[in-house]
């Protein structure tokens, strides 16, 4: 739903209810979607150019997707931070 709402220009409800879906993840311990949401949360702030948020959401997704080994969000997360590397130091990603 976040991103919907992102998509539509409403950063507002975007970021209530990824921190909504965010936060139940947590404390129902369910990794996945506390992976998948993350790296959401993490594209919104890629989006806004708020990279040390972007960072921040990202490596929460990944600790999350490892915690249970769910390969789609490791990979995910490690692609959003690989990208999100590579924009602060470009020479230092080649």
């Amino acid at each position: 739903m976040g991103d919907l709402n992102f998509k539509s220009g409403d950063l507002s409800k975007a970021f209530q209810f990824s921190n909504q879906a965010i936060l139940l993840g947590l404390q129902n311990t369910d990794h996945r979607i506390v992976s998948h949401c993350a790296n959401t949360r993490s594209g919104f702030h890629k989006a806004l150019g708020q990279t040390d948020s972007a960072i921040y959401y990202a490596k929460l997704g990944l600790e999350q997707g490892k915690a249970i080994n769910i390969k789609d969000g490791i990979l995910m997360n490690c692609n959003m931070l690989a990208g999100l590397y590579a924009s602060l130091n470009p020479k230092q990603a080649q």
